[in-house]
């Protein structure tokens, strides 16, 4: 089932190719982008050499790979994941700010955000009033906005805390970012249900050591077309990200803060 024929290397190949597309120079990109594009390009020569491996190590051998094989394969869709988790949180750390400024649909989400913080009750006031405290303000959060020499960088701030503190390796907690950069699904998803199956897969594996746990047969078996197709779909949503963030800032040339080169 997992076997790479000895001499069929169209597939290899191709795969090869698209992780090469999926690099991005970084010389046509603002300056706020580079250290998100460093680490996506980093994550492509990392899955490439997994996938390198792997190859390498079916030259040699027939039928089925070995679940140390395998291993190679999990390595590579793990490492495109955490990749993927980096790069969009460097993105929210150095461009969000930038993207608020200037496009009205991240700034209705920014509102909608400010709203539900304010009324998240804080666990003193819960206390102090002896009630859930449910649809009333958090008041020291309140107190610290109105004391606070600069309120709107604050939200920021706890804006970005709130969705890097999460992990960003499900595809809603994607969208969810996604909804603060104004982006839709379809301009950082080219195909949702591949990116959620690869996720599923990833967190079987990362937690679960990819054991089948129903069948209690031992490790899942991973097929490697698949696996590449994961794999593949998920550089592409990260070099989705990293794109759209460009075009959000590049229509702000003259803002002085925004680093354009």
């Amino acid at each position: 089932m997992n076997s790479v024929k000895k001499g069929d290397t169209s597939e290899r190949s191709d795969f090869k190719e698209k992780l090469a597309i999926n690099k991005i120079e970084e010389a046509s990109k603002p300056t706020k982008l580079k250290h998100a594009i460093l680490i996506h390009n980093q994550t492509m020569a990392a899955v490439a050499n997994f996938h390198q491996l792997y190859v390498d190590s079916q030259k040699s051998t027939t039928g089925s790979a070995t679940h140390d094989k395998q291993d190679l394969l999990r390595a590579m869709l793990l490492f495109a994941c955490s990749g993927l988790d980096a790069v969009v949180k460097q993105l929210i750390q150095d461009t969000l700010e930038i993207v608020l400024r200037h496009d009205e649909g991240a700034q209705r989400e920014f509102k909608k955000f400010a709203e539900r913080r304010l009324k998240k009750t804080s666990t003193i006031d819960d206390r102090d009033r002896g009630t859930t405290g449910q649809n009333s303000p958090d008041v020291s959060f309140l107190a610290e906005l109105l004391v606070s020499f600069d309120p709107r960088s604050l939200l920021i701030s706890t804006l970005t805390n709130t969705l890097v503190s999460d992990s960003l390796q499900s595809r809603d907690q994607l969208l969810k970012v996604a909804t603060h950069f104004a982006l839709t699904r379809d301009e950082v998803m080219v195909n949702d249900k591949i990116t959620k199956e690869a996720f599923d897969a990833r967190n079987q594996i990362a937690h679960e050591m990819d054991v089948d746990l129903q069948n209690g047969e031992g490790r899942r078996d991973r097929d490697y077309a698949t696996m590449v197709r994961w794999s593949e779909n998920i550089a592409e949503v990260s070099r989705s990200f990293i794109e759209k963030a460009a075009g959000k800032m590049q229509t702000t040339r003259g803002d002085p803060e925004q680093g354009q080169v």
